[in-house]
């Protein structure tokens, strides 16, 4: 009877980790945990999931069925482009260009991993 206990306690332990991990708003194979996401990572994202990755835009435009989000840090812009899949559906990432303050393209990898680990403007 001690050792079903000490099963049932075990059980119970690790139900209340997972449980805890679920809270956390983080999934367990959160690739982008440690690191600036790739920008071949952002491909496919709803707008919801690039704010809460990137955080809120620098600019934001909607034009018809596309939106720009446009971040900047670290020298360089990084505009995500997002289109609506269909009517009336949610737009998702289909396209990222990244450029220095002089208007040269630079890699999307490189501005991003500037963006998410450099200081942002702040809004004027």
């Amino acid at each position: 009877m001690n050792e079903r206990f000490g099963f049932r306690g075990t059980v119970l332990a690790v139900a209340a980790l997972i449980i805890a991990g679920c809270a956390s708003g983080r999934s367990v194979d959160d690739r982008t945990a440690s690191r600036a996401p790739t920008s071949a990572e952002l491909s496919g994202l709803g707008r919801a999931e690039l704010v809460g990755l990137l955080g809120p835009a620098d600019f934001n435009r909607v034009d018809g069925p596309a939106e720009i989000m446009q971040y900047r840090g670290g020298g360089c812009t990084l505009d995500v482009f997002l289109f609506k899949q269909s009517a009336g559906g949610e737009t998702r990432v289909t396209h990222v260009e990244a450029r220095d303050d002089s208007m040269q393209t630079v890699p999307g990898d490189t501005c991003l991993q500037s963006v998410v680990g450099g200081p942002r403007p702040s809004a004027s």
